[in-house]
């Protein structure tokens, strides 16, 4: 895995508006209105904010062995 920079920084933004208490509607609603767009190219929403926030990976915790067959 490689950090990507101009990802990286959103993403640390992202944790900064949130710790700082802001919702993740409003967060969704400032990302857009600087024009920024999701990784895909798309228009933030509260669930992709949500989903950065609660993703273990953005914690540094990266899950091995999730799945067993």
């Amino acid at each position: 895995m490689e950090i990507e920079p101009a990802e990286a920084e959103v993403v640390r933004e992202i944790f900064t508006q949130v710790a700082g208490g802001k919702t993740a509607h409003w967060v969704s609603g400032e990302l857009n209105r600087r024009g920024l767009r999701s990784r895909r190219g798309h228009a933030w929403t509260l669930g992709t904010v949500a989903r950065v926030v609660h993703n273990p990976i953005h914690t540094g915790v990266v899950p091995t062995n999730r799945y067993e067959s």
